[in-house]
């Protein structure tokens, strides 16, 4: 069925208010054009003399051509020339030959225009091995192929789909990277089925041991049979994300020289998350392939004595890098159906991807960094917080350097527990296992390096919270005023510590039996920090009455004279403590009522601006959101629009 002349041309109208990105994605949607009655003709561009092509011209004389190879077909490009197009054996290969004016050119084979099936699976199955492409998708082309012709549409589609394959996307990184330049779309591609190709689908699993244990495992093996050099730097960038899944990665079996050849490259070129992965894997490996210790040392120093402050840093680089992606894929919703530590390794492995050829193209650090932080900065911030919803336990603030220096130093240090005291020089063991400060044991501070990474927002940590702790809150059960000291061992150690429901329950009734009154030091920074750590405690133990008192507390706090709280701070608060509603229909109602609260603040019209700019971009990441938070920004409009 076709449209009215009225429907299309509100669709082509429509069509036109969305970024060109935006508007050639729904043009590819299946039957869309059909419904609008929109043309289905498309052109093809070649970087050859700028060579232009009707689509099904082009299609069509290369069936021909396909059907009897002897033969010559002539086509005209758009701008008017005759081009004269054949076909030749390039190895393995069939390509297209064209002469345009009597000059020879070539161009890309398309070989899935072939009547014949043989011709058509061959060239499937060449692609699918070159590029690592085995997955649902993959196989569902394949048949499809294999059942009759594609039909113009259908050819193009499918070259879409095998571009999108790690081995694919990374060439197109390194070419734009080699010409000074790097866009988006190119960085950060826009297709979900990329990203399982990339770390292994996730097959459901809401928990990161399942999909380590299942779909992450098969993929780690299946990239180190494919290609042993090529699969294993792959691999490296899955096992970046987490110390559980460098464990699968298994060469210990592979020549020495080869793992010589991997571990200088990766000292030389490799990215700062691979590193790491590859120091845990190194050290498994040493006892056997002692070659390798001298690329294992020079990475180790280096993490070791980075300077964050410098224009230059590595970490600095990786964290930028990170928020990018992940802001890119949240503003593109393109993982909303994925838990969010599979979308973070997703991204964590594309970002790991493109750090590597800007170490190989030696590219000024500092320019990249403020580009990604400022051009996915805000999107990367609020999907973190609405994650909490569903894993409480990092916040987006831990994307930071010294975050990722920290999580590296531990990382290391966990695995130098498993090096034997006959295993490697004295320098190396001195590095990992020692307690001088040369030694990485000597970089470990608490808490920070024993804070959650970006996989773990859902993993409960090991450690029981210390009892004087807990001695210390339940000492002020007779108290007139809770004191902040009371709760600062609680609040401090809510991602370090297992912290209970009981815990919770005992902030919740302290706080009710001295009426919200809690003594605070000097400056409103201690009685923030209070805020954020009860708001934490609320949101790791599911704790929904902790969540109101810490409204109510916030509420109090910045009644009381001399105390001010920055609106964008209230909100973080809000989020954190709404994560203690893990059902959906509650997070939301707790995140209205909040953003309703803050809202009545008084403010000026640039932070009002501001916040309500957070707010849409919250309700892009959780549509839902917008039934609960229409009030809200109708008044931060209001106030924003005064000035």
């Amino acid at each position: 069925m076709t449209a009215t002349n009225g429907k299309r041309l509100k669709a082509v109208s429509a069509l036109f208010n969305f970024p060109k990105a935006l508007r050639d994605d729904i043009l590819d949607l299946p039957g869309f054009k059909q419904a609008f009655d929109l043309p289905a003709e498309a052109e093809l561009t070649f970087g050859v003399g700028g060579l232009s092509f009707l689509r099904s011209s082009f299609f069509n004389a290369l069936r021909a051509l396909y059907a009897d190879r002897s033969q010559v077909e002539t086509v005209a490009s758009e701008d008017g020339r005759s081009c004269e197009l054949s076909l030749k054996a390039d190895g393995d290969r069939t390509v297209v030959a064209c002469r345009v004016g009597g000059e020879p050119c070539e161009l890309p084979g398309f070989t899935m225009v072939s009547p014949q099936a043989s011709d058509r699976l061959a060239e499937f199955d060449r692609i699918a091995e070159r590029d690592f492409i085995h997955d649902v998708s993959s196989s569902e082309w394949r048949q499809r192929i294999t059942d009759s012709p594609l039909s113009d549409e259908e050819v193009s589609q499918l070259m879409g789909e095998l571009e999108q394959s790690p081995i694919r996307v990374r060439e197109k990184i390194r070419a734009e990277v080699e010409l000074g330049k790097s866009s988006i779309p190119t960085v950060v591609p826009q297709s979900r089925a990329y990203y399982q190709r990339l770390i292994g689908p996730s097959l459901g699993h809401s928990d990161l041991a399942k999909f380590v244990s299942g779909p992450c495992k098969a993929h780690i093996e299946e990239l180190l049979r494919w290609e042993p050099a090529v699969g294993f730097a792959f691999a490296l960038l899955v096992a970046a994300g987490h110390s559980t899944i460098s464990e699968l990665v298994d060469v210990s079996e592979r020549p020495t020289a080869d793992l010589v050849a991997a571990y200088d490259w990766l000292a030389d070129r490799g990215d700062r998350f691979s590193q790491v992965a590859g120091v845990e894997i190194g050290i498994r490996l040493i006892a056997k392939h002692p070659e390798i210790e001298d690329s294992l040392i020079r990475m180790i120093e280096e993490m070791r004595d980075e300077n964050l402050a410098a224009t230059d840093s590595r970490f600095a680089l990786s964290a930028s890098l990170f928020v990018l992606v992940d802001g890119e894929l949240s503003r593109r919703s393109l993982m909303i159906e994925e838990p969010p530590y599979w979308r973070r390794l997703a991204a964590l492995a594309q970002a790991a991807m493109f750090e590597r050829e800007l170490v190989l193209s030696h590219v000024q650090a500092e320019s990249f960094i403020q580009w990604a932080t400022m051009g996915r900065g805000s999107d990367f911030f609020m999907q973190g917080l609405a994650d909490l919803r569903v894993e409480p336990r990092w916040l987006p603030d831990f994307m930071s350097p010294e975050r990722l220096k920290d999580e590296a130093i531990s990382r290391m240090v966990a695995a130098g527990d498993r090096l034997k005291d006959d295993e490697g020089s004295e320098k190396f063991r001195t590095l990992l296992k020692g307690t001088d400060p040369e030694g990485l044991r000597a970089r470990v501070t608490f808490p920070q390096s024993f804070l959650p990474g970006s996989l773990e927002g859902n993993t409960v940590p090991m450690l029981d919270l210390p009892a004087e702790l807990v001695d210390k809150l339940r000492g002020q059960e007779d108290a007139a005023i809770l004191s902040s000291q009371s709760l600062a061992g609680l609040v401090n150690s809510a991602f370090v510590f297992r912290i209970t429901e009981e815990h919770s329950r005992l902030a919740a009734e302290a706080l009710k039996k001295v009426r919200h009154q809690v003594a605070m030091g000097s400056g409103a920074s201690e009685s923030f920090a209070v805020l954020i750590g009860l708001a934490t405690v609320a949101a790791v133990t599911r704790a929904t009455e902790l969540a109101k008192d810490v409204r109510i507390l916030a509420r109090v706090l910045r009644r009381r004279s001399g105390t001010h709280y920055d609106v964008d701070d209230l909100m973080r608060v809000g989020l954190i403590a709404s994560a203690a509603n893990p059902q959906l229909t509650e997070w939301c109602e707790s995140v209205g009522e909040w953003f309703v609260e803050i809202a009545q603040e008084e403010m000026s019209a640039g932070d009002a601006g501001g916040l309500r700019h957070y707010l849409q971009k919250l309700c892009t990441v959780v549509p839902e959101l917008w039934r609960y938070a229409a009030k809200a920004d109708a008044a931060l409009a209001a106030v924003a629009q005064a000035a």
